[in-house]
Parts: C-alpha cells; structure tokens; sequence
C-alpha cells in the first residue's frame, strides 16, 4: 500500500511539473509568434491615413469612491488625429457597488458620468498603443 501512495504522489508531482511547463511554453510561444508572423507590419491597420474614427468598450477602470475600490464601465469613441492626438467622448457607469455611511446609515451610491476627452498617443506605430486621456 505505501508503494503505491508513494508512486501517486510522484505522478502527482510529475503532472503539475508538465502542467507548468506546457503552461510556460504556450505563454512563450503567443509572446513570439506575433514577432514572426508580423516582421514587417508594425501597426493594427496598414494604410495611408493619418487620421479616422474608432469606438471602444470600456470593460473595467478602476478607481476610487470614498476610499473603497471602484469598478467603471463605459463606451467612448474618438477621432484620432495623425496618430497621435485623440478628440472624443466617453460616458461610463458604476459596475460594483460602493456602500457609504452617511449620518450614521448605510447608503449604496450609484453614478454614472461622461464628458469629452483629449488625448496623446504614445507609440502609435505598434499594435498595442499606450494613451493618456485627460478629462
């Protein structure tokens, strides 16, 4: 009987050693083949226009209400101009709840806002941008 605790265990062991590694292997391999398919394409889109629309889902911003972690939702769209400055709207909502207490009671606040953007793209000429967006 021991023997065979014992010899489950080391397969144990050797299943999850293989798990990781083929886990290691497949993150490495997505990291790479975007490099190898796309040698000489930089960006999302190849064309010769330099400025145009886009709209986008917001799926989670975090931010913070009355000193708790909030989660926001929302939709913005924008016009980006020579592929670097960003003219837009977004309107967002409160996806978590956020309790307060207010004059001794509990309150769940709820809120949603939006308002114009204006943008600046940093490193336009790769797939995955990096924008700031001040209100």
């Amino acid at each position: 009987m021991d023997h065979s605790k014992n010899s489950l265990r080391v397969g144990k062991k050797r299943g999850r050693k293989m798990k990781k590694t083929l886990f290691i292997l497949l993150i490495a391999m997505f990291m790479v083949i975007p490099f190898v398919l796309n040698a000489e394409q930089k960006t999302l889109v190849k064309s010769d226009v330099d400025s145009g629309w886009y709209c986008r889902p917001v799926l989670l911003k975090l931010t913070t209400i009355d000193g708790g972690l909030a989660g926001l939702g929302g939709i913005g769209g924008n016009w980006m101009i020579a592929h670097r400055v960003t003219l837009g709207a977004s309107a967002y909502w409160l996806m978590t709840p956020v309790e307060t207490d207010v004059s001794g009671a509990a309150h769940e606040i709820e809120f949603d806002y939006g308002g114009f953007e204006l943008g600046y793209v940093f490193l336009s000429d790769r797939k995955g941008i990096f924008q700031y967006t001040h209100w």
